[in-house]
């Protein structure tokens, strides 16, 4: 069990940061596509109570993560408990025979930074566009890194891209719970 402490900013585009990081000795973990599955019950018990139940794939690797209510701080924190899953089908039958039903499906593009001891995360969504993520072991680490990176003066996000995406598709009139890429 950890907490996750991090802060999230909308950016017009991620060119500037990857030559900033780049300059500033960070080390790329390279880029993937994920496949972000959220499950509810039919009455939105999770949604309501601001937690979440997520299945992540990324290829072949999927990861089951529960993501407890937001705490109080400057930057966004919640309890993040994941663990490594062998077969994805199997827990979506599983979370189902439960009582869970998929919520929202949607793809993330992700590309993974690493600088001292921080995760910067350039993350790209279809229909909302380009956002960073910073996450780090402190709140200190996170300012620190938000201001080597020039986005210490940036709104900060608070609201989880599953949120997002789902006011985005209401505000549209969109009825789909699926969105991807192209």
């Amino acid at each position: 069990m950890a907490v996750e402490t991090e802060a999230k900013i909308q950016v017009a585009d991620h060119e500037s940061l990857r030559e900033r990081l780049a300059q500033l000795g960070a080390k790329c973990e390279g880029e993937q596509l994920e496949l972000n599955i959220y499950f509810d019950t039919p009455e939105g018990e999770l949604l309501k109570s601001d937690r979440a139940l997520r299945l992540r794939s990324i290829g072949e690797k999927n990861v089951l993560a529960y993501k407890g209510p937001a705490r109080k701080g400057k930057y966004k924190q919640r309890l993040e408990i994941q663990t490594a899953i062998a077969d994805g089908q199997a827990v979506k039958r599983l979370l189902g025979e439960l009582g869970f039903a998929q919520s929202l499906v949607f793809e993330k593009r992700r590309q993974s930074w690493l600088l001292d001891k921080c995760r910067v995360e350039l993350d790209s969504l279809p229909l909302l566009g380009a956002f960073v993520e910073v996450e780090g072991p402190c709140e200190a680490a996170i300012g620190q890194m938000l201001c080597k990176l020039g986005l210490d003066k940036a709104d900060l996000i608070a609201t989880p891209y599953p949120i997002l995406l789902q006011d985005h598709l209401e505000h549209m009139g969109h009825s789909s719970r699926e969105i991807r890429f192209g």
